[in-house]
């Protein structure tokens, strides 16, 4: 082996065993994640779906003060599943809170009975009063250490990133064998099994597992952001109550946009702050997931400004796809199942790295 491809080995390897525990837990919460919503549903059966309705849905106004006497220290609420405006599902709402404290990540979730108002549901993302899928999620991106977890996920995921292209290079040679599977993956002595088997799961998985964890990475970007920490760093004081104008001006879009399909409505608490409502137009792609926005001002309920999807420049497309990509929430359900498998991948990775390096350099 050259210098050079020593070096590269060096950095592979330690990437890997830095950052192995981490990519571990990546990889099992992440999977969870990508049917969080079904396993959310599954783990909360008993009033997730409504069985006795009343007369009518209450108005979101109404809801979104409900919402707000749970968490009055809100910075906005967030209508956060539109889809179950056919009173079928409790409403979810997402509620962005701020306490000063920058390790802590100010977000909480409130489940309710649009009929008749009943909560069932309401806490912090990092306390099981949110629900586990909810802890899992904040647990994902944050390791529940508010801010600088959401940096250090954001620095793992750029090492497995780093992990990954150092072992196709490394393993170059092997690359093709290990794509036809042609290296022995059983009968062989536990230290070479263990070889192929990390060589094989990593080639197979290296593509997919960098755009997961780069995309990672770059939802996160917010974190290394001055600004980002300086506002965490001051607690919400008091709220204003904008109820009034939400109904008529969700109403408004699906009017004006026919075909719209609402992703999220998201409410405002403070000054200066818009009503923003996100989702999907007829013919924006399968790729893309509430790249429409509507903002208007809760007190006139005029138009503040419109970004649609068609209007987007290439560049802001790419970084719009960026959530998808990271989930597997697009196209069919077998997606979803795919990104279950792959996700495993980086896991299983960091077991036998671990077990690798451990026979080589422990024993």
């Amino acid at each position: 082996m050259s210098k050079f491809y020593r070096k590269l080995y060096a950095v592979h390897k330690w990437a890997g065993l830095i950052s192995g525990i981490f990519i571990l837990l990546f990889s099992i919460t992440g999977t969870l994640l990508v049917f969080g919503e079904e396993l959310d549903e599954g783990l909360n059966e008993e009033w997730r779906e409504i069985q006795q309705k009343g007369d009518h849905i209450l108005s979101l106004d109404s809801m979104y003060k409900i919402a707000l006497a749970k968490f009055p220290d809100a910075t906005a609420i967030s209508w956060v599943n539109p889809e179950s405006a056919d009173g079928h599902e409790t409403y979810e709402f997402r509620a962005y809170t701020n306490d000063g404290n920058v390790w802590t990540y100010d977000l909480g979730v409130v489940s309710m009975n649009p009929y008749t108002g009943e909560v069932y549901r309401a806490g912090k993302l990092n306390t099981l009063e949110g629900g586990l899928m909810n802890w899992i999620y904040q647990f994902h991106f944050s390791f529940q250490m508010g801010i600088p977890g959401a940096l250090f996920t954001g620095l793992f995921g750029i090492s497995l990133v780093i992990s990954a292209l150092t072992g196709l290079l490394i393993y170059r040679k092997h690359l093709l064998r290990a794509l036809l599977f042609r290296l022995p993956l059983r009968k062989r002595n536990f230290r070479i099994l263990n070889s192929n088997w990390h060589r094989t799961i990593g080639v197979w998985s290296s593509l997919i597992a960098i755009v997961i964890f780069f995309t990672g990475f770059w939802m996160n970007l917010f974190v290394y952001e001055k600004e980002t920490w300086e506002k965490n760093k001051h607690a919400v004081k008091g709220h204003v109550d904008y109820s009034g104008k939400f109904d008529s001006l969700y109403k408004a879009v699906l009017k004006e946009y026919p075909g719209f399909e609402a992703m999220a409505v998201r409410m405002p608490t403070q000054k200066g702050k818009q009503v923003m409502i996100h989702g999907d137009l007829p013919g924006d792609g399968f790729f893309f997931k509430g790249e429409n926005q509507f903002a208007f001002d809760p007190v006139t309920g005029a138009l503040h400004h419109k970004h649609l999807l068609a209007d987007m420049s290439a560049v802001e497309k790419l970084d719009a796809l960026a959530f998808p990509l990271h989930t597997g929430r697009f196209g069919p359900e077998w997606i979803k199942v795919l990104y279950v498998i792959f996700g495993l991948c980086p896991g299983l990775l960091s077991i036998t790295g671990f077990i690798l390096w451990k026979r080589k350099y422990v024993n």
